[in-house]
């Protein structure tokens, strides 16, 4: 779990699993654990190239997962992936999409950050969300970008 996932709550995160996909250890997927949330893992993909870094998430059911681990059937466990996405904005001033080294950054050019949360605000498909709901995640979209740009070294401008 990285300084960008509100979901910690800045709390200890375990790694359960983590597996490495190529030789950039930006492109793993991971079974999470945090200390505050016992019954809950999250599932992390993450990939990082020249042209985009993007981090997909899901928080699952720890025994719903188990249980799928050991070879039951996955279609009961509820997932609702969520993420962010940071893309060049097409200025070729800039060539790495995301660094934190003060000689690689530019005035010119810049990057493109698409977040999407999937989050069950109530159970029944017809309800309306409340504004209380609505100020939730509000809350939520702000801190994350907050988070993001924090754990990017990024000032705003």
């Amino acid at each position: 779990m990285n300084l960008w996932d509100i979901m910690s709550n800045g709390g200890p995160v375990q790694t359960i699993a983590n597996l490495i996909k190529g030789q950039d250890r930006g492109n793993a997927a991971a079974i999470l654990k945090m200390k505050s949330k016992e019954n809950m893992w999250v599932l992390q993909d993450s990939c990082t190239n020249a042209y985009e870094s993007m981090v997909v998430y899901a928080p699952v059911d720890t025994n719903g997962m188990q249980s799928v681990i050991t070879g039951c059937d996955s279609s009961n466990l509820a997932i609702l992936p969520s993420g962010f996405s940071i893309l060049p904005d097409g200025h070729e001033s800039r060539p790495l999409v995301i660094t934190s080294r003060q000689e690689e950054r530019s005035t010119e050019g810049g990057c493109l950050l698409t977040i999407a949360f999937q989050i069950l605000t109530n159970t029944s498909p017809t309800a309306k969300p409340t504004m209380e709901s609505v100020d939730s995640i509000n809350t939520l979209i702000s801190c994350t970008l907050k988070n993001i740009k924090t754990s990017l070294q990024c000032e705003d401008s």
